[in-house]
C-alpha cells in the first residue's frame, strides 16, 4: 500500500509541480511586463480571489473522503449532480452580488478602473465550480486527470499571458483574462474526466449523508479557510499598509516564497485519501505521514535554503533587477512559507482522520498576524517577519496537539 502510494505522490508531484513551474513563469512574463503597482495590484486581486474561494476550497477534502466513504458508483453520480447544481446557483449569485461593492474594493486595493476587478469576479464564477470535480477525482484516486487539469490550465493561462504581454504589450487586464481561459480549461478537462461516472444511472444515497456531510465540513472549512488566509492575507495587508511600489515588492517576494508552501503542496492531494481509506480500513496511516513529511522537507527545505543563499540571484533573474530590494524580504518568507507546507501535512492527516483539534492554534495565528501587522507595520520586512514568527508558532503547536492526541489515543 505504501508503494501506491508512493508511485500517486511522484505523479502528481510531476504533474502539479509542471504546473506550478508555468504558474511561475506566468508570474515572470507578468512582472517584467508590469510595473510593481500593477503587478501588486494584479496580486491583491489574486488574493483576493483566493481568500472569497476559500469557504469553496473546503469541498475537494469533503467530497474526496466521502467518495471513498460511499464506494459505488451509482451513488457518487447522485452525489456530483445534486452538488454542482447548487454550486452552478451560488457561483452565478455570488459574483453577480459582489459587483455592488466594485466601488469599495477599488478604493481598497487602490485600482484606477473597476474592469480588473470584473474579470476578478468572472474567475470566481468559473473557479466555483471546480472543487466538488477535484475531490471526487481525488476520492476515485484519478491522480492523472486531475494533474492534467491543473498543469494544462496553468499552461494554457502562460501561453496566452505571454502573446498578450510581451507581444502586444497589453497590461493587467489581459494577464486576468488568461487566468479565465485557464479555468475554463480546467473545469473542461475535469468534466471529461468523470464522464464514465456520469453516464452511470444515479442510486439514492444513504440516509443522512448530507447531514454528516455537513458535520465533516464545518471544522474543516474552518480550518481550510484560516489556513488559505494564512499565507494571502500577508499580500493584502501589505498592500493595505505599504505604498503601492513596497507593496509590490513584498508581492514579488510573496510570489517566489510561495514555492516553498506550493512544490510539496501536492503531496497533501495523496495524503488526505489514502490516509482516509487507512482509517476506514483501522489503519493509522502514519507511514503515508511520516513518507509525506520526509518530502516536506526535501524539497521545502531544499527551496528555502537556496533563497536564504541566492535571494538576489533568484529575484533577477525571474523579475529582473527592478525588484531587487525585495531580497531581505523574500530571506523572512521562503522559511515562513516552508513551515506552513509542514502545517499542511498535519492538518490534512488529522482531518482525514477525523480530528480538529489544532484548529485552535490555527485559529490564534490567523488572528496574529493581522492584529501584529496592524500595530507593527513599518516596511515590508517587518511583515515578513511576523509571518515567520507566527508560522512557527503554528507549526509547534499543531505538532504538540497532534502528539497530545495520539498519547490519549495509545
Amino acid at each position: 500500500m505504501l508503494k501506491i502510494f508512493l508511485r500517486q505522490n511522484i505523479v502528481v508531484l510531476i504533474l502539479l509541480n509542471s504546473g506550478n513551474f508555468c504558474n511561475y513563469l506566468f508570474q515572470v512574463v507578468v512582472g517584467r511586463a508590469l510595473d510593481p503597482a500593477e503587478y501588486g495590484s494584479l496580486n491583491s486581486l489574486a488574493a483576493l480571489l483566493s481568500v472569497i474561494m476559500a469557504p469553496a476550497s473546503v469541498m475537494p477534502v469533503v467530497f474526496a473522503k466521502f467518495t471513498i466513504e460511499l464506494g459505488d458508483t451509482a451513488r457518487i453520480r447522485n452525489l456530483i449532480s445534486t452538488c454542482m447544481k447548487g454550486m452552478g446557483l451560488i457561483a452565478l449569485v455570488v459574483p453577480v452580488g459582489a459587483t455592488l461593492f466594485t466601488g469599495t474594493a477599488m478604493g481598497y486595493l487602490k485600482l484606477t478602473e473597476p474592469t480588473p476587478y470584473l474579470i476578478m469576479l468572472l474567475n470566481l464564477s468559473v473557479a466555483l465550480l471546480l472543487p466538488p470535480m477535484w475531490g471526487v477525482l481525488q476520492g476515485l484516486s484519478r491522480f492523472t486527470y486531475f494533474g492534467v487539469a491543473s498543469a494544462g490550465a496553468m499552461f494554457i493561462r502562460l501561453a496566452i499571458a505571454f502573446v498578450a504581454l510581451r507581444l502586444f504589450g497589453q497590461g493587467i487586464n489581459a494577464a486576468l483574462s488568461a487566468w479565465t481561459f485557464g479555468l475554463i480549461f480546467e473545469l473542461a478537462i475535469s468534466a471529461l474526466a468523470l464522464r464514465d461516472v456520469m453516464r452511470v444511472p444515479a442510486a439514492p444515497l444513504p440516509a443522512g449523508i448530507f447531514r454528516r456531510m455537513v458535520r465533516f465540513a464545518i471544522p474543516a472549512l474552518a480550518s481550510t479557510t484560516m489556513f488559505i488566509f494564512m499565507w494571502n492575507v500577508d499580500i493584502i495587508l501589505a498592500r493595505l499598509y505599504c505604498s503601492p511600489y513596497d507593496s509590490g515588492l513584498y508581492a514579488n517576494a510573496a510570489i517566489i516564497g510561495h514555492i516553498a508552501l506550493f512544490l510539496p503542496a501536492a503531496l497533501v492531494n495523496v495524503l488526505l485519501p489514502h490516509v482516509a481509506k487507512a482509517h476506514k480500513e483501522g489503519l493509522s496511516g502514519g507511514g503515508a505521514l511520516a513518507a509525506s513529511l520526509a518530502l516536506c522537507v526535501v524539497l521545502s527545505g531544499g527551496f528555502c535554503l537556496l533563497c536564504l543563499i541566492w535571494s538576489e540571484e533568484i529575484i533577477s533573474l525571474l523579475f529582473g533587477a527592478k525588484f531587487i530590494p525585495a531580497a531581505p524580504i523574500l530571506q523572512l518568507l521562503s522559511p515562513a512559507m516552508a513551515l506552513l507546507s509542514l502545517c499542511n501535512v498535519l492538518i490534512n492527516f488529522s482531518m482525514a482522520r477525523n480530528r480538529f483539534s489544532f484548529i485552535k492554534v490555527l485559529a490564534l495565528g490567523a488572528g496574529l498576524v493581522p492584529a501584529l501587522v496592524y500595530a507593527f507595520h513599518a516596511d515590508g520586512r517587518t511583515i515578513a517577519l511576523i509571518m515567520l514568527g507566527v508560522s512557527a508558532l503554528i507549526l509547534a503547536g499543531i505538532t504538540l496537539t497532534l502528539t497530545i492526541e495520539e498519547r490519549k489515543q495509545a
